[in-house]
């Protein structure tokens, strides 16, 4: 009788056991799962941050060379229109 319910006792705590790990297993899984989704996710994300972010870059290099081009003509506009100044003498009376 006693080992009779040992043998009962060691079985049921033995399924027990290892339904335990099946869901522990099954859990584990699952948050894998997420933890996948989850840094597909962000990894989209950043590519498209780096992606705008690449075409702003763009965007303004664009432009700095305009302001740069338009800064140029009126260089040469100002030093066309830029009147020499006359020497000054040094004269003693």
């Amino acid at each position: 009788a006693v080992r009779e319910r040992v043998a009962e006792q060691t079985a049921t705590a033995q399924r027990e056991t290892e339904d335990l790990r099946r869901r522990a297993d099954s859990e584990a899984t699952a948050v894998t799962a997420d933890a996948r989704r989850a840094a597909d996710e962000l990894r989209q994300q950043a590519r498209e941050i780096l992606d705008r972010a690449r075409a702003e870059e763009a965007r303004l290099s664009r432009h700095r060379a305009e302001i740069t081009g338009e800064l140029s003509q009126l260089s040469g506009v100002i030093e066309a229109l830029a009147v020499p100044e006359p020497e000054l003498t040094n004269s003693d009376g």
